[in-house]
């Protein structure tokens, strides 16, 4: 009974264990391009990582097509969302301001202004976009040099499946026809790409159709299982579609039954699992004691979710542009910590020349003078984020104060309106009743006479 619905069943913490212990681990293509989407910290923990678990990787021929294949458009597409960003901050600050306009608060109200909310607001923005600007130049500088594409060839040097035979990618494609008319997994959410114009192309001689991506992955994988004889495999992918995982209800609760039983199936596989990049992060952590961040996996697991929603247009609030401006001067403050870092190299290296030439006491006297600074330089730096982050509070406090007095006083107004409504309207409804009163009293008096 066991054996017969293992694929149902989740690994025990013991198989787990074994798992991670002896599992090769296969990236899918969104996890080597989600590199170029990542802060530079959360992109060198994720890099690093690869590397010390190098010897453990490997990856389809077709991954490494489509990384190739898509890695500029990737590039190009993070570069479209500083002007995204610009725009979106932009409607959101213009909007606030015609909102406040129809309150006519200056007109209304002797107690409300929002002139300085505003004018925080503005300079907020202005600071916020030269930071962005600063960082797009950042970013096109190191893409343009692509160090990150040398590191991923390094890990990936000699963990890449052989390239496949034309017939057995048209095999592939063929099968593809009849399981997505039957909604069987991986790639049947791609369907749709068949009527693309791009969806058809060839490499090497050989021709694919992209819709069929996934299901090509699938496949290489499972022939790599079963001609290696692996007997644990651990796949990483940030694919959440409901064709490569279970959704219910909204909530993914774990990787495709059927995906689990067609590996089972046709390898010789003791323990298979799925895992998104940020699980396998958080895993990697848990089970390999490895040096990963809660914020690097809290990213990953961000920036997952934004990626699977990028076709909703969504206009940032003012505590989402106060959350983005953190994110970038936490993006400077790393440039500058490479910085220092340099120099301080640099200076250790010269210390150690004077260090011949110096006596032992004068080297003890710079040290202590060079450790007492350092300590000041710690203790400034935390009374300016200490600061900072005050500053950020009451920006916050004071938004949310002005707009709860915004709201009160537009409630107050309608209220006030009401009242002059019914007011009015009832005295129409007087005068109405005291012109039909007269205009009887007329008549009768026209009847007597």
């Amino acid at each position: 009974m066991k054996d017969l619905f293992r694929s149902f069943k989740k690994p025990s913490a013991e198989e787990l264990k074994e798992l991670w212990e002896n599992a090769v681990f296969v990236l899918d293509t969104n996890v080597l391009h989600s590199v170029y989407r990542y802060q530079s910290e959360t992109c060198e923990e994720v890099l690093t990582l690869m590397e010390q678990l190098q010897d453990r990787i490997w990856i389809p021929y077709h991954v490494a097509l489509e990384f190739h294949r898509n890695r500029l458009s990737v590039i190009g597409g993070q570069h479209k969302k500083f002007d995204d960003t610009r725009q979106a901050i932009e409607k959101a600050v213009e909007a606030l301001g015609k909102d406040l306009n129809k309150l006519q608060l200056k007109k209304r109200h002797s107690h409300i202004n929002p002139d300085p909310l505003l004018d925080g607001i503005k300079k907020l923005t202005k600071d916020y976009m030269v930071k962005l600007d600063e960082q797009e130049a950042s970013s096109l500088k190191i893409e343009s040099e692509d160090h990150l594409l040398g590191r991923i060839e390094s890990i990936l040097n000699g963990r890449v499946g052989d390239k496949p035979e034309s017939e057995a990618i048209k095999k592939i494609m063929d099968l593809g026809k009849g399981r997505y008319k039957s909604l069987i997994p991986p790639g049947y959410k791609d369907a749709v790409k068949e009527k693309e114009s791009d969806n058809k192309y060839s490499y090497d001689g050989v021709e694919y159709e992209r819709q069929f991506g996934d299901l090509i992955v699938w496949n290489q994988l499972i022939e790599y299982a079963d001609k290696q004889d692996k007997k644990h495999l651990i796949f990483v992918t940030d694919d959440n579609k409901e064709d490569w995982w279970q959704i219910t209800k909204g909530k993914t609760t774990g990787f495709r039954v059927e995906l689990i039983n067609e590996i089972y199936s046709k390898t010789g596989l003791v323990c298979f699992n799925a895992y998104s990049l940020s699980g396998f992060l958080a895993n990697a952590k848990q089970f390999l004691q490895e040096s990963v961040s809660e914020e690097a996996i809290e990213e990953v697991k961000l920036t997952s979710v934004i990626e699977f929603k990028h076709n909703i247009k969504t206009t940032p609030s003012f505590r989402q542009i106060l959350w983005n401006k953190r994110r970038l001067s936490a993006h400077r403050g790393s440039e500058e910590h490479a910085r220092l870092k340099y120099e301080k190299q640099m200076l250790d290296q010269q210390a150690l020349f004077e260090e011949q030439l110096m006596l032992e006491l004068e080297a003890e006297e710079h040290a202590a003078q060079a450790y007492e600074e350092h300590q000041m330089l710690e203790r400034e730096a935390e009374e300016h984020a200490a600061q900072a982050h005050e500053e950020h509070q009451m920006l916050e406090r004071e938004a949310e104060e002005h707009a709860a007095q915004a709201y009160e006083e537009h409630q107050m107004l309608e209220r006030e309106a009401e009242e002059h409504a019914a007011l009015a309207y009832e005295e129409q409804q007087m005068l109405e009743r005291e012109a039909e009163e007269h205009a009887i009293q007329e008549h009768e008096e026209r009847i007597r006479g």
